[in-house]
């Protein structure tokens, strides 16, 4: 029998040739290719079509500020054929996914289980700082129907409708509440 030593100096040499081999090779593409690469990855030049598309989009756009005047009549319809407005209320309601307001009227989407990581606790305001619409909502796990905000409020329609915007534009309201 035929033994084989090698000395430490041979085994590390060997050891850094396999490893090289068995690298990935990363090959380097011009900088003109990547708006090209981006319009990919972001779905733009193959648009989807299923509720499941319209998912897999917003999970893409996660945790960027996006105007809301933009996202349902540009954003969405350059990734999704024929889309529309109420796929987006769809897609909300059967899934993990969150929206919530921003300043400069621009929302976040995120996983609902990884809100704490994508957004600041809101809750955590003084109550002088919240605006004063949010009284009206006792339970913050409950949904409103905007109808029985206006019963409860004694107020009309047209009055609370412009404070639950505005809560929303301060952070401190989310799609779930109402």
């Amino acid at each position: 029998m035929c033994e084989h030593i090698i000395d430490s100096e041979s085994d590390a040499i060997l050891l850094r040739l396999c490893r090289q081999a068995a690298r990935n090779r990363v090959i380097t593409k011009p900088i003109h290719c990547l708006p090209k690469l981006f319009a990919v990855r972001q779905g733009l030049l193959s648009p989807g079509t299923s509720e499941d598309d319209l998912y897999e989009c917003l999970t893409l756009l996660s945790c960027i500020p996006l105007p809301a005047s933009q996202l349902e009549a540009d954003i969405l319809p350059a990734r999704i054929k024929n889309y529309a407005p109420g796929r987006l209320d769809s897609v909300f309601s059967q899934s993990d996914l969150i929206w919530f307001g921003e300043k400069e009227k621009t929302i976040l989407i995120c996983p609902e289980q990884e809100r704490e990581l994508a957004f600041p606790d809101t809750t955590s305001a003084n109550d002088e700082t919240l605006p004063p619409i949010l009284s009206a909502f006792i339970d913050p796990n409950a949904t409103y129907e905007t109808s029985t905000l206006s019963q409860n409020l004694k107020t009309s329609l047209s009055h609370i409708t412009p404070q639950i915007w505005d809560a929303v534009w301060t952070g401190t309201h989310n799609q779930h509440r109402i």
